[in-house]
Order: structure tokens, then C-alpha cells, then sequence
């Protein structure tokens, strides 16, 4: 069954904006970098389709949570190198230039990377969760499936009429 490119777009508007909205709405400000990089694939089946959402694993992260043994720190582990060199930590270092301002790769903003992460590998990821996730993809799908039913049984109204109309 092929799937209607004006039904897709639609469809693909409607995840987007639900996403972008429940992203936001969890404190999820400081850029849009998860859901502007998410896309939005359609399979057509031999009876229906099927759409899956494509997105960076933190989006998944964020929703599950991670618990607090799987945070890619060590505290203990000090001396060992520079600090800062693990992706993580440069994650982290990059938010805290973001969002506090503090130029990265300075002392306060290395500082404060690895006080996070000591927060992360003490109670997990995200803070305010401890490490039980926010849900917001779960929230999404939620409203997703009212959304995308509606927009379905609109589209299949109208290629009825339009079958009918043609016979």
C-alpha cells in the first residue's frame, strides 16, 4: 500500500510538532538539535505502513532515563590525564558554555562539567529524575496516537468519496 505524500507531510508536521512541544515543555530550550535532526521514515507494507522516528540516542536516554552505574564517569580516576578529553565530559562542558555562558575549556566551565557529572554518577541522568527518565517520548506517543488516527480516518474519508464519486 503506498502512502499519500500529502498524508505524510501532514503526518510528518504533526509527530514533529508533538515532539518539539513535549521536548520543550521537560526544559529542553537551549537548542533544537534533537528535533531538528529527527526524521520521520515511512514504510509502505503489503497491508498498511508503518512510521518509524529516527533520532539521536540521547532523545531515548532523556525518556528512559540512565541510571547512575551506566553514567560514562569515574570520579576515582583522577590524575590519570588532562580531564575533559571523553566525550562526555566535553558534552557536558559544551552545555555549561550554552547554558551558564562559561567560555569552554576555562577552569569554572571544566568545573562545573565534572561537578555534573559526579551529580549523574551519584544519582543518575536526568537529575530531577534520578536516573528514572522523563517520559517525554512516551508522553509523545500518547498523544500521537489520538492525532494520528484522526488525520487517518480524515485521509480515508476522503479517498472514499473520491472512490465513490469515480464509480
Amino acid at each position: 500500500m503506498a502512502v499519500n505524500k500529502q498524508y505524510q507531510s501532514k503526518i510528518e508536521s504533526v509527530i514533529l510538532g508533538v515532539l518539539a512541544e513535549e521536548w520543550a515543555s521537560n526544559g529542553h530550550k537551549l537548542t533544537n538539535r534533537l528535533i531538528d535532526n529527527t526524521d520521520i521514515v515511512f514504510e509502505s507494507k503489503k497491508i498498511g505502513a508503518s512510521i518509524k522516528v529516527l533520532m539521536f540516542q540521547y532523545g531515548v536516554a532523556m525518556n528512559k532515563g540512565v541510571k547512575a552505574s551506566k553514567i560514562p564517569y569515574n570520579p576515582r580516576k583522577r590524575g590519570q590525564g588532562k580531564g575533559g578529553t571523553s566525550l562526555y565530559i566535553q558534552g557536558l562542558m559544551d552545555y555549561v558554555a550554552r547554558r551558564m555562558g562559561k567560555s569552554k575549556g576555562s577552569k569554572e566551565n571544566k568545573s562545573i562539567a565534572f561537578a555534573i557529572a559526579a551529580s549523574h554518577k551519584k544519582k543518575g541522568m536526568p537529575l530531577r529524575t534520578r536516573g528514572q527518565g522523563t517520559g517525554w517520548l512516551d508522553d509523545s506517543a500518547d498523544k500521537l496516537t489520538k492525532d494520528i488516527s484522526d488525520l487517518t480516518l480524515e485521509f480515508l474519508s476522503k479517498e472514499l468519496r473520491v472512490i465513490i464519486n469515480v464509480i
